[in-house]
């Protein structure tokens, strides 16, 4: 709800505009692309979230085989839909909105859920956003069970790292919050076609990151277009120099 008119702001923007047409529901391959004979193209394919592990604390793929593995996409596709109430851990190695979020919407669907973390803190980053204090008061509101320092390791191993010794959770299902992965393989099949017109590439699937970083990646493709003879490819910083007397 908070970000949805994101979106909802740009789909009438576009809809108001003569020049403008939107193709809803509509899964292109590259054939489909290069067809619309476009002199420019803008790759805007987002990403999706990553169910092996791969988060802020660990660079590397684990072996969850334990685990009934959901991500949030799987959440928000109602993929749990008629599931009857049952016990869910939440593994937080994103760090922001989105695992609490997550957690409170299982809680007010009838499960138990049990908040891990690597991080001392719940939702770390959302400090800088003065959101946390909430998100802590709504956990506490709805029961949530929160474990900071729980690190998931190898073979599917939640450690308490201030003490080394395991933690047994008595569940296998886990979500798994944790890096993203960009959707681009319709971009790398169009990159290996010949005669190519001019390529560009916005958001997440270039970089997965919020959606401000996306809003502003699409804005700067824009200006590229529009004025191919700027240089956009830098942000303009103040200089700092600092003078001893």
């Amino acid at each position: 709800n908070e970000w949805i008119r994101i979106k909802d702001y740009r789909i009438n923007e576009i809809n108001i505009n003569q020049n403008a047409n939107i193709y809803y529901s509509s899964t292109l391959n590259a054939s489909d692309i290069l067809n619309f004979k476009s002199e420019n193209i803008i790759f805007a394919t987002g990403s999706v979230w990553r169910k092996d592990g791969v988060g802020s604390s660990n660079p590397y793929p684990i072996i969850l085989d334990n685990y009934n593995v959901f991500s949030p996409d799987d959440i928000m596709d109602n993929k749990l839909k008629g599931l009857k109430p049952s016990s869910f851990i939440i593994y937080d190695d994103d760090h922001f909105y989105m695992a609490s979020v997550i957690a409170e919407k299982l809680s007010l669907e009838g499960h138990q859920v049990s908040y891990l973390t690597p991080l001392s803190s719940v939702a770390t980053w959302t400090d800088l956003t003065l959101e946390q204090d909430k998100i802590i008061n709504k956990f506490k509101e709805l029961n949530i069970i929160i474990k900071p320092n729980i690190k998931l390791i190898q073979e599917g191993v939640f450690v308490n790292i201030l003490t080394g010794k395991s933690e047994n959770i008595d569940t296998n299902k886990l979500v798994f919050v944790g890096a993203r992965l960009p959707v681009n393989d319709v971009l790398i099949e169009v990159q290996n076609q010949r005669d190519l017109p001019n390529l560009f590439y916005a958001g997440d699937c270039v970089s997965p990151g919020i959606i401000q970083s996306a809003v502003l990646s699409g804005h700067s493709v824009a200006r590229q277009i529009i004025d191919p003879e700027a240089n956009y490819s830098s942000f303009l910083r103040d200089n700092v120099e600092i003078s001893i007397k």
